[in-house]
């Protein structure tokens, strides 16, 4: 099939599993793992298709997205502390120094794997 179809079924899953955990949420005022899962479990199925379908290439830029990710975020984060005496944003869920969340790794992670396929879509 083509890609562009399992890239629509994608951000329509997407969009309804965010929904779905912002109504949850909302009524919480606070983290639930089932929030969190429902936001990322989509587009960590669409990485695994997109790995079954290409190869162990997209598992690669998968991990090597979120590592990167992660030490942007928290030099980011530590560098903006450092300069001005305030956080930039705050983790209260498993947080590395404050800086960073060890819950942010899929995301960054999936944000690699989307620009490869908007890249792909697009021909670059």
């Amino acid at each position: 099939m083509n890609i562009i179809f399992f890239d629509f079924v994608f951000l329509v899953l997407t969009f309804l599993g965010y929904r779905l955990a912002y109504l949850h949420r909302s009524r919480q005022h606070r983290f639930n793992w089932f929030g969190f899962i429902s936001i990322i479990i989509w587009p960590l199925l669409y990485v695994i298709f997109l790995t079954a379908q290409n190869g162990y290439g997209i598992l690669e830029l998968f991990f090597a997205s979120a590592i990167i990710g992660l030490f942007l975020e928290y030099s980011l984060g530590l560098i903006y502390d450092k300069l001005e005496n305030k956080k930039l944003w705050k983790y209260s869920q498993w947080n590395i120094n404050g800086y960073v969340s060890w819950l942010c790794i899929p995301v960054w992670g999936i944000a690699g794997v989307i620009f490869w396929t908007i890249s792909q879509a697009i021909g670059l």
